[in-house]
């Protein structure tokens, strides 16, 4: 291909034209593509995109066929994609279709008709307007469709439209339309005539185009039409997104001079909704007129949208002639000639999308005169023209068979203005022309080429823009200026854009497909968009002339340019609420700053969660890696990152398993950046938490990823010591005080001696103080045996519940551990109660035979493993008799009552010896308390009174009399069960030997005797503490509190404290008097010995 680029301002060069000041562009095209080199490519179609990209549909003259009665064209469908930088992308289609539409006839009015048409949607979609027939000689089998076809040419969808129209004399006329919508995503409105019974209407549909350019239907409706003589159709897409439908008729009413014989009525309908019976009429008539040309638009400046009828009426033109004779008065005469003369006007209504009219115009008398050039009187069309005013245009041939194009421009007061290069223009004998709305250029086809027979040429005629000093560069007369403004350099960390207007606006809030969007230039990806209803997005001034929008932190994340494009109807005019023109996409464009100046080469881990919605949808899909593998494409596309940097490892957990809101979560890893220019790991995880938790706005609101959780967002994954130091730290703590317990309040071993030194250490060693909040102090050992038994319980406790949590909770989050954890945990459960059960009873069954074995007399029996070992072996003789049980147990009881018997006489022996009562009088009870810290307590609870000591004051000593006197019964009746308890032991122990069990063991009768003393000796030393601790307690209660009623002076917190204090040195006390009284225990048991104690106790008895 040869591709030549001639501009001046949308082009680079020119070429050979009527006009060297013309702009063209020249085209040659590969002749190995057609079969038909000879024959020249010919425009028959121009469109334009939004941003100025130019659709050029060529054909080719083929060979003649005999079922066509025009021209027959080479079956190729040629298109041509011109960008703005002059590059062209060439379709050669063949599509399969009928050789109908590789047809030129001539309509009824006599216009060379193409049946293939051609509209521009949305880039890069195209399409493509055509016929099938069933049979090439009967109309009626006519039907007309459409396709959607790429810039690629590749076929992606179709539709069947209808049947064609047969109008009511049988001839084929194909009265259709196609109009596109003012945004091109939303699709197209196509109507046609249609016969209905006597009279005709219009049939209309809707149809959307999605983005992978399937189209579909939306809405089918039709009404019926009034009667007519003449009817001129024409279509508009109104700034809400809808559509217009407007028909000028008139009727031919003769009779009532008074009748309406011409109106303009207009029918409103709303995007992809059904229509109501409501017809505006915007305009009326009372002459008989012929409409030969309606033409509705957008105004450029102002509000609504404005229709042009063009009427042609003919007037009667009377002129006179006077014939001079020689006699005036008889022979003057007067000739009058009546003359019918064709006169064309037009009529421009202004009106709003609700139907009411602003304005209405009669505008005659606009054409100009040219010398020696013959301007045609019919056929004039109207246009509007991008920046203000309007054109009209027509095509003309003259003698020599060459075609002409007429261009005026007019501005908003029907005012002429100049073109840069008046014409006429010289055009193909299609005259096919397109106004590209970007830059206001007329584009015209022309016959002038480089090679006629390879090459095509497009005239550029750049039209005047009237109101230039409105425009700003953003073709929006309603904007003043932006932030940023045009072409700016933004900061990533930009948080507003903003637009001001001249007039106040409002927020169109019941707008739900207008946009203001941020795209990147190079890959058209949206970072970031909002409506008008976002409120916490967007923002208006007081004075309603500006608006604001707040912006994310991901929009501007990658350097490079990007555009900013504003929806038609996103505000609305103040005043009268109707909605205005936005940006188009590629005007209003921005670059980005952004560089990353960080060093951080670290990867990053973190987990994403689905909605209930993209739940449904990850399980529809047959395989789930393919669900992350589309996912993680998305992902990358759309942050953009590059897609290596992105990975997962396909699984998953459930999060509130078996409730309504159940959800899942998977982990996606982002590695760190090969260079510099590429964002850190940290920069990615930021920016995709951004548009997750703002997808409403972002490009994540559509595809896969529009099943991301944007509540839970993107969570960086902790380690196991970061995310859970705290409760380590805590069950840490928890278990060492436990353990801590457990072992050191374990109570001792039977065997092992227990004094009250002993007992103290332990309390100070094992947390005395957490001990004593639910016990006595006095009953520490029973302490220790409920915090070991509590402690052992605790851990067991923990243990169970951080099992059957993990069971029962976590595993639900893998629903596929759900029942081998819950098997695991219940086996070994079950194992433990068997085995506890088993052991409990064989513990119950030793006991029971221990208690009978006491009981019953002893019988050796063979035991077959002592019988092995020689050490242990035993005689045993089946000859020994041996008493009841009844008899032992009874012997048992009375050498019990006994031995209590002998050793209360001896004790009672005791009174009369004065050398023992003079021992026992030595336990000095105040000597023992003077020794502690209670003096010093003493003292300053004296001196806090503030007088003298007196002879009867505290330091006597009175509370320690009492004390004493009390106390020394309490000793009396210890030393008795001491006695009773060596004597006791004694008699049990002969008695185990002699009788019960054989001679040859005499270590069994050992270990019993010394476990029944050792359980006396503990009862004893639990007793005599208790009792002397309550009586010391009770006593100096009673006397601070008789003290503190006589001298009330003293305060009673005084009081509290120094009894307190006294109680908490109490163990001192009984250390002095355990030590005395085993001193005196072991005299008296040498004196019991000798038998010199018979009346050593006397007076002590009778004194108490």
């Amino acid at each position: 291909q040869c591709l030549f680029i001639i501009s001046f301002c949308l082009f680079m060069t020119s070429t050979k034209s009527q006009d060297t000041r013309l702009t063209t562009f020249n085209y040659t095209e590969n002749t190995t593509n057609t079969i038909f080199p000879q024959n020249a490519p010919k425009i028959v179609k121009i469109r334009t995109y939004d941003d100025g990209t130019i659709l050029v549909h060529l054909i080719r003259y083929g060979v003649q066929q005999a079922n066509c009665f025009g021209h027959s064209l080479e079956p190729i469908l040629r298109i041509r994609v011109i960008h703005l930088n002059g590059t062209v992308i060439d379709i050669n289609s063949d599509l399969d279709m009928d050789s109908l539409n590789y047809c030129l006839f001539t309509n009824i009015y006599g216009v060379l008709v193409n049946p293939i048409v051609i509209y521009p949607l949305q880039q890069p979609f195209i399409l493509i307007n055509y016929y099938k027939a069933k049979n090439f000689s009967d109309p009626k089998t006519y039907e007309e469709w459409g396709q959607v076809i790429d810039w690629s040419g590749k076929n992606l969808s179709n539709i069947r439209y209808g049947s064609s129209y047969i109008n009511p004399r049988g001839v084929w006329t194909p009265i259709s339309k196609i109009q596109l919508n003012i945004n091109k995503r939303l699709g197209f409105l196509r109507y046609s005539a249609i016969e209905n019974g006597t009279s005709q209407g219009i049939e209309f549909q809707q149809y959307s185009v999605d983005n992978s350019g399937n189209i579909s239907m939306l809405t089918n409706e039709n009404f019926t039409l009034p009667y007519f003589t003449s009817i001129q159709i024409a279509t508009i897409s109104t700034v809400n997104s809808g559509y217009g439908i407007f028909y000028a008729i008139c009727s031919d009413n003769e009779t009532d001079l008074l009748a309406i014989k011409c109106t303009l009525n207009a029918k409103f309908v709303s995007y992809n909704q059904s229509s109501n019976k409501r017809v505006a009429v915007l305009y009326e008539l009372s002459r008989n007129v012929n409409m030969s040309g309606l033409y509705c638009d957008l105004v450029s400046v102002g509000l609504g949208h404005a229709c042009t009828m063009v009427v042609d009426s003919q007037i009667i033109v009377n002129t006179s002639n006077i014939v001079n004779s020689t006699n005036l008065a008889n022979n003057a005469t007067t000739n009058i000639t009546s003359n019918l003369t064709n006169q064309t006007y037009f009529i421009r209504v202004n009106f709003l999308s609700s139907g009411s009219v602003l304005s209405s115009t009669v505008i005659t008398d606009i054409l100009p005169f040219f010398a020696n050039m013959t301007v045609p009187a019919i056929g004039w069309r109207m246009k509007a023209m991008p920046f203000g005013g309007y054109i009209l245009d027509n095509n003309a041939y003259n003698n020599s068979d060459i075609s002409y194009h007429y261009v005026f421009a007019y501005d908003e007061n029907n005012i002429q203005t100049a073109l840069v290069r008046p014409g006429p223009f010289i055009t193909n004998i299609y005259g096919v022309n397109d106004i590209m709305r970007n830059n206001n250029t007329l584009l015209l086809a022309s016959p002038y080429t480089n090679n006629q027979n390879n090459s095509w040429t497009l005239l550029t005629i750049e039209l005047p823009k009237v109101l230039k000093s409105f425009d700003h560069g953003y073709g929006n007369f309603w904007i003043d200026q932006t932030f940023p403004s045009i072409n700016a350099t933004v900061s990533p960390l930009t948080t507003t854009l903003s637009i001001t207007f001249y007039n106040p606006v409002a927020f169109s809030y019941d707008s739900s497909n207008s946009y203001i969007a941020i795209y990147k230039t190079s890959d058209y990806g949206i970072r970031q968009k909002v409506t008008p209803n976002m409120y916490k997005y967007c923002k208006i001034s007081q004075d309603g002339k500006q608006i604001s929008i707040n912006i994310i932190s991901s929009t501007f994340n990658q350097f490079g340019d990007y555009y900013i494009q504003m929806d038609n109807d996103f505000v609305k005019s103040k005043f009268y609420g109707e909605p205005l023109t936005g940006i188009a996409a590629g005007i209003w464009n921005i670059s980005s700053s952004y560089k990353s100046n960080s060093s951080d080469m670290t990867a990053i881990t973190g987990s994403l969660s689905l909605t209930s919605n993209g739940l449904e949808n990850f399980f529809s899909y047959p395989n789930q890696s393919e669900y992350f593998k589309n996912l993680l494409n998305e992902i990358s596309i759309k942050l953009p990152v590059r897609r290596d940097r992105l990975s997962t490892n396909e699984k998953f957990q459930y999060i509130n398993y078996g409730t309504s809101n159940v959800q899942i979560i998977f982990s996606i890893r982002i590695n760190p950046r090969n260079s510099t220019t590429e964002n850190t790991a940290q920069s990615v995880v930021s920016d995709l938490q951004t548009m997750i938790i703002y997808k409403e706005i972002t490009s994540f609101s559509n595809n896969l990823t529009n099943d991301l959780d944007d509540n839970y967002g993107f969570t960086v994954q902790k380690s196991l010591w970061e995310e859970y130091v705290e409760y380590i730290c805590v069950s840490i703590l928890i278990l060492v005080i436990i353990l801590i317990l457990y072992i050191k309040d374990k109570p001792s071993e039977p065997n092992k001696p227990k004094n009250a030194i002993n007992v103290l250490i332990s309390i100070h060693k094992t947390f005395k103080e957490l001990l004593l909040i639910w016990v006595k102090k006095n009953d520490l050992n029973k302490a220790k045996e409920i915090a070991h038994t509590i402690s052992g319980f605790a851990l067991i406790l923990i243990n169970v519940a951080s099992t059957a949590y993990f069971v029962f909770i976590n595993s639900k989050d893998i629903p596929a551990l759900i029942w081998p954890s819950k098997i695991i945990w219940c086996v070994p459960i079950v194992i433990n109660l068997l085995i506890a059960i088993i052991l409990g009873l064989k513990k119950l069954f030793e006991k029971l035979g221990a208690e009978i074995k006491q009981l019953k007399p002893y019988k050796p029996t063979k035991d077959k493993q002592l019988e092995s070992t020689k050490d242990n072996q035993l005689i045993s003789t089946e000859n020994i008799q041996h008493k009841s049980i009844n008899e032992e147990y009874n012997r048992i009881i009375e050498m019990s009552e006994e031995t209590f018997t002998n050793e209360f006489s001896e004790i009672l022996k005791i009174k009369k010896d004065e050398k023992i009562n003079d021992d026992f009088s030595k336990i000095n009870i105040e000597n023992a308390i003077s020794k502690s810290m209670i003096p010093n307590i003493l003292k300053k609870f004296h001196n806090k009174k503030d007088e003298p000591e007196s002879s009867d004051s505290i330091k006597e000593g009175q509370v320690f009399i009492a004390i004493r006197e009390e106390i020394e019964i309490i000793l009396l009746r210890e030393l008795f069960y001491v006695r009773f308890q060596k004597r006791i032991k004694e008699k049990i122990q002969n008695l185990l030997k002699e009788n019960i069990f054989p001679s040859g063991i005499p270590e069994i009768s050992d270990k019993l005797a010394e476990k029944i003393s050792n359980d006396m000796s503990e009862k004893i030393s639990y007793n005599f503490k208790t009792k002397i601790y309550d009586k010391i307690k009770k006593h100096s209660e009673q006397f601070f509190e008789e003290k503190h009623s006589k001298q009330s002076e003293i305060p009673l917190s005084t009081v509290s404290d120094t009894i307190q204090s006294i109680q908490e040195n109490l163990p001192s006390i009984l250390l002095n008097i355990s030590s005395k009284i085993e001193s005196v225990n072991k005299n008296l048991g040498e004196k019991l010995e000798r038998d010199s104690l018979n009346n050593s106790l006397k007076a002590i008895f009778i004194k108490h």
